[in-house]
């Protein structure tokens, strides 16, 4: 799965496509996912603006590695994150 890849610092090679044959750059590979994680935050306010994605995927700015989004954590090992999508009774409709 990406997200322990990218997090886990495992072969991020292995995430492109095969077509590619393995001709990518590792660093712009590591780029990508780390700005698609930061805009996929859950806090809006952790989003970078699209001004700031651009710097970054061009290199001019560097990437900080995001915390992983809520809606990725289900595919971490952590038992904790097991229960995540949880229904709670009171927001059911009548």
């Amino acid at each position: 799965m990406a997200v322990r890849t990218v997090v886990g610092g495992g072969n991020l090679l292995s995430l492109i496509n095969d077509r590619l044959e393995g001709n990518a750059d590792v660093e712009e590979v590591e780029r990508v996912y780390k700005v698609a994680y930061w805009c996929i935050q859950d806090d809006e306010a952790h989003r970078p603006w699209m001004s700031e994605v651009v710097q970054m995927l061009e290199g001019i700015t560097d990437v900080s590695s995001p915390p992983i989004p809520r809606c990725l954590r289900i595919f971490d090992d952590n038992e904790e994150n097991e229960n995540f999508f949880v229904m709670n009774p009171q927001d059911k409709s009548t």
